[in-house]
């Protein structure tokens, strides 16, 4: 209760909470920055603030954080915690080091602030402490500092209206393409695509094109990959073999293992996404059959034909 108050003089306490956490439990509060914090770090909306009481701090326990996140929100009927800035309290005196290591290795980890409770407990307690390691950990991190592809929705800024308009001109069986230059982060729109969906209970599948295990198969082939990992993404039962797709029968194999799997799904629509798409483009691709060869009319003229027959069924 002390560490509660100490952090009332700084914050407006707004809420407490119980979080369980497979057979473990911690405690978490909701604190909201005073008009000082607001200009101080350009925060508005609440932080969690999550109480590790074991002397060993785990990196499995940032996931309470995430678990207070959507407890809280529950209760609270809507979503007012800030994303990317958390902080946890542990009874770990070394939790700076662990905190530290952890960020290191995950690139889109939260911010998190650290403190343990002993520092916390001291009498002669700085009052500007708290701010202190705030502005430590928070310009800490470079959050548009990213190389590769933006997994998780923490720091993905700026693009939510355009992933929207995907999702609703899939919902009414339009078919998209995104376009733009190397690293401007068309792959995190469609991760992004793929998380929004999933939370819809909308069936997608994610092909990434620059994997061998794409690129490199015949146009056939790769149809029969499309539908066994939509297959065992959903965890369905699926009999087709590579082998039932040869060159006369793949787009009748298709169609027929996509309206299966389509009636499996709760006759939701299905996305397919294709992401580095000139790997299977002619003229472009590193792979002979689909450069030169016939390879890219016959997939695209199969897919082309069994969108138009079976609208509903995918995009």
């Amino acid at each position: 209760m002390r560490i509660i108050n100490l952090f009332a003089e700084h914050w407006l306490v707004t809420r407490g909470s119980e979080v369980r956490l497979n057979n473990s439990t911690c405690k978490a509060i909701l604190i909201k920055p005073t008009e000082l914090y607001k200009e101080m770090f350009n925060v508005v909306r609440e932080i969690i603030v999550v109480f590790s009481p074991y002397t060993i701090f785990e990196p499995r326990s940032i996931d309470a954080v995430d678990k207070a996140v959507e407890t809280l929100s529950l209760e609270l009927a809507n979503l007012r915690v800030e994303e990317i800035c958390s902080v946890i309290i542990s009874k770990d005196i070394d939790i700076e080091n662990k905190i530290n290591n952890l960020l290191m290795n995950n690139k889109e980890s939260k911010v998190i602030i650290p403190f343990n409770y002993s520092e916390l407990a001291k009498n002669n307690l700085d009052e500007y402490f708290i701010q202190n390691r705030f502005r430590k950990y928070f310009y800490n991190r470079d959050l548009f500092g990213f190389s590769s592809a933006i997994q998780k929705e923490s720091y993905f800024f700026g693009r939510r209206d355009f992933v929207q308009e995907l999702v609703d001109k899939h919902v009414s069986g339009e078919c998209s393409g995104i376009f733009g230059l190397r690293k401007t982060g068309k792959t995190s729109i469609l991760f992004s695509l793929t998380r929004v969906l999933k939370a819809k209970e909308y069936p997608c599948v994610f092909i990434d094109c620059q994997d061998t295990a794409v690129y490199k198969k015949r146009w056939n082939k790769l149809l029969h990959y499309i539908s066994s990992e939509l297959a065992k993404k959903y965890s369905i039962k699926f009999q087709s073999s590579p082998e039932d797709y040869t060159e006369e029968t793949a787009s009748e194999k298709f169609t027929e293992d996509i309206k299966y799997l389509y009636s499996k799904l709760g006759k939701k629509r299905i996305l397919f996404i294709f992401d580095e798409v000139e790997r299977i483009t002619f003229n472009i691709s590193d792979e002979e059959h689909w450069k030169s060869g016939a390879d890219f009319k016959d997939f695209w003229r199969t897919l082309r034909g069994n969108f138009q027959k079976n609208h509903e069924v995918f995009s």
